[in-house]
């Protein structure tokens, strides 16, 4: 059995705050600043579409919703609207539900177009997105709200450049899926002039059209909510004729964001607008945390998602997503390039992308710059400052040792997890050596109630492990130093969440993997087809024979993990001879994978970790024939 020989585990866990990770945690708030209940108050204009399917993803209904959500600031909302409902003719609907606000801003909120399931929604600075990602049933949606203006609007309120998506599913079915990306100004009288909007539809096949629809209007009322009308514009088909008809229409407060739908039979829509950027935009203006929601449709197979995307500044990001696909739910965790130009467009995952005024948000639809089968809308909103006193771990601040994915990716029994905030430990850096103590330097963490093996300890960052036996569906974190207590955050947990070490010690990139020769496989020592190589992660889960928290895996006997993993190297799928802890070492996993003989050559050739769980597709190798 070979295991790892060159690389020690404090070089593979020893992190240090990176500049993007830094971006993340660093706070910028005067005060103290965690969110709860009372950060969700008030009225909100909102629209929600909803796709119901069979098992297999075929479509049987389509739902949608728009009107005002009213949140009490202590769990509780009410709301009323119109709903569509499959091909009937619309009529006002009305209910009420509870929610939960998390200290990061993550919600769970009761879904109001299906009032016996949970919306999992995120809370940014001026958006409530989310979509019914952990639902029994084949639900596939998109939510989005916004705080209605607490002063009187007009149509000046209105005014400007706006840049914006939309997707339609006539009748709820996937035959005819309208899906655009727009831009107009706005003249703050009424009208938008001529909308600018390129897209696709199901009618025309793959083919990007280009469209001028209008002159198109709008009218705003004193209470927010208002009205859009793209007329029929020659020589367009009303099928193939991207933005059509009446659209409600909610705005916020200072018209920076615009929310609606159609209200007509058999519509099912979603429109999103918000003022754009002012031509100042590059790579470095995608920076920092955003919470993101989106629903996709891909060769006639529905997914949705709601989850968390950190923009490095450099062209990359790195995405976090619990997603809702056909076979059921799953954790994925990739990273992904990024264009961003002068007018705040660009490309992000073949898609048309684009960022808002002051970068604070973003919007992208399934409108690529070549054809494509792709019919998506994602949104996405900045995370809000967080900040605390005293022993503070940041709510947004528990991360995958190895990956750093954005919040809201699970723990997972055995997983290193990296805790970021302050005032967390010794101004000196401690490291412990296996087996891991309950307590580091006077520190010590407790995971569901229960002692966290520590490995390091300074003043800003924690890493430790989570203990075997954490299960369910959450778990509360808290540190305990000197008598005193941190603040409690609360976190998903899933029973597996891979995350493998980097080289570049950010979990992007090359990954911290060895060829058979036990040598560190980079550009200039890359590995071949059919050779064995060692793969080096965290967040396999539960391991059999079972192993005591913190303490190393025995080399002689070898403890396999308990789940199936499979690998993708370049999207083909290899096999794999060993799964398990890494002999030798405490919380560290290990994978034996042959490279096959049908993968690509090159020197970032994607690798991929797939449970049954989750997906994670974050670091590469090289490859050479």
């Amino acid at each position: 059995m070979s295991y790892l020989t060159e690389y020690s585990l404090i070089q593979l866990m020893k992190l240090p705050l990176l500049n993007c990770l830094a971006i993340l945690f660093t706070a910028t708030q005067l005060q103290a600043q965690i969110l709860d209940n009372n950060f969700l108050n008030g009225r909100y204009g909102f629209r929600q579409v909803l796709i119901s399917t069979t098992p297999a993803g075929q479509p049987i209904e389509g739902r949608s919703l728009i009107g005002i959500l009213s949140f009490d600031g202590r769990g509780s909302f009410s709301f009323q609207g119109t709903r569509n409902n499959g091909n009937n003719a619309p009529a006002p609907f009305s209910g009420s539900g509870s929610y939960s606000v998390s200290a990061s801003g993550l919600v769970s909120m009761t879904n109001p177009l299906d009032l016996n399931t949970q919306l999992n929604a995120r809370l940014g600075a001026g958006l409530l997105l989310g979509s019914t990602t952990d639902s029994a049933g084949n639900l596939f949606d998109l939510f989005a709200a916004a705080p209605l203006p607490s002063q009187p609007t007009s149509n000046a309120t209105v005014t400007g450049a706006y840049a914006g998506v939309s997707i339609e599913f006539p009748n709820g079915l996937f035959n005819n899926i309208k899906n655009s990306f727009f831009r107009f100004t706005a003249n703050g009288a009424g009208s938008l002039g001529l909308v600018n909007t390129s897209g696709q539809t199901v009618q025309n096949g793959r083919r990007v059209l280009q469209q001028q629809i209008g002159p198109s209007s709008y009218s705003l009322g004193a209470d927010g909510a208002g009205q859009l009308i793209f007329p029929v514009t020659a020589p367009f088909a009303a099928n193939t004729q991207l933005l059509l008809g009446d659209k409600q229409l909610y705005t916020a407060s200072n018209g920076e964001f615009l929310i609606g739908g159609s209200t007509s039979q058999g519509v099912h829509d979603f429109f999103f607008a918000m003022r754009s950027a002012a031509g100042v935009s590059s790579i470095a203006s995608f920076q920092g945390l955003y919470y993101a929601a989106g629903l996709r449709i891909d060769q006639s197979r529905p997914s949705s998602f709601a989850g968390a995307i950190n923009g490095l500044g450099n062209g990359r990001a790195v995405w976090s997503r619990r997603s809702r696909l056909p076979e059921g739910n799953a954790d994925l965790t990739a990273v992904n390039d990024y264009t961003v130009g002068p007018d705040g467009v660009g490309s992000i995952l073949n898609n048309r992308f684009v960022l808002g005024l002051n970068n604070t948000a973003f919007v992208g639809a399934g409108v690529s710059f070549a054809d494509s089968d792709n019919y998506e809308l994602f949104l996405g909103i900045r995370s809000r400052d967080l900040s605390g006193t005293g022993i503070f771990i940041n709510p947004a601040g528990v991360l995958n040792g190895a990956s750093f994915a954005p919040v809201g990716n699970p723990i997972a029994p055995g997983q290193f997890i990296a805790l970021f905030g302050s005032g967390l430990g010794p101004a000196t850096p401690l490291v412990a050596a296996a087996p891991f103590p309950a307590s580091l330097g006077g520190i010590s963490l407790t995971i569901q109630g229960r002692p966290a093996p520590l490995f390091f300890v300074s003043a800003n960052q924690i890493s430790a492990l989570v203990p075997f036996a954490t299960s369910g569906t959450s778990a509360d974190i808290v540190i305990l130093q000197g008598g005193q207590e941190s603040n409690r955050v609360t976190v998903p947990v899933a029973r597996s969440a891979p995350g493998i070490y980097s080289n570049t010690k950010n979990g992007i990139g090359p990954g911290a993997i060895l060829r058979s020769d036990f040598s560190l496989l980079t550009s200039a020592n890359p590995t071949r087809r059919g050779e064995t190589v060692l793969i080096y992660l965290t967040g396999l889960g539960p391991l059999d024979p079972p192993l005591a928290d913190g303490v190393a895996a025995p080399t002689t006997t070898l403890s396999r993990v308990a789940d199936t993993v499979n690998v993708y190297i370049g999207g083909q799928r290899a096999t794999v001879s060993f799964a398990g802890a890494a002999p030798g070492f405490a919380g560290l996993y290990q994978l034996n994978v042959v490279i096959p003989n049908n993968a690509p050559i090159g020197s970032a050739v994607p690798v991929a970790v797939e449970t049954l769980q989750a997906f994670h597709e974050m670091v590469d190798i090289a490859i050479q024939p």
